[in-house]
């Protein structure tokens, strides 16, 4: 499975520092989207796609506060 700690905590870097993930996503009730609490020093609403690679497989998510 691509979801995981080690993703958040990747995602979470590019924009702060990882906090926790919410309750939904821990129990993979949905695998279309994921919630992750971050800390942040963004003046700016947090907005944007990146790339990650799972399985050597290039994927775009987006990343909205």
């Amino acid at each position: 499975h691509a979801w995981g700690n080690d993703i958040f905590r990747a995602v979470a870097f590019k924009f702060g520092r990882f906090i926790e993930v919410d309750d939904t996503t821990k129990q993979f009730k949905r695998c279309d989207m994921a919630r992750i609490k971050v800390v942040t020093s963004e003046k700016r609403v947090v907005d944007a796609s990146m790339k990650v690679k799972v399985l050597g497989k290039i994927y775009v998510i987006r990343v909205i506060e």
